[in-house]
């Protein structure tokens, strides 16, 4: 874990958010980010239960 300036693009996360910065030598001060919205809840818990069904079959 490492702390981040407040005006850093990851320090105003939503929770549902997946951004990602990316630094460089030369873009330290100004990392490409790509932001956008994660999975959500329902969409997880629904690909963890296809995951374990498929498990079970395999077993």
């Amino acid at each position: 874990m490492e702390a981040v300036r407040e005006e850093h693009p990851l320090a105003a996360l939503l929770p549902c958010d997946n951004v990602f910065a990316i630094e460089s030598r030369w873009y330290r001060d100004n990392p490409l980010v790509i932001r956008g919205p994660g999975a959500g809840r329902d969409v997880t818990a629904g690909a963890i239960q296809s995951d374990i069904n498929r498990l079970a079959q395999l077993l």
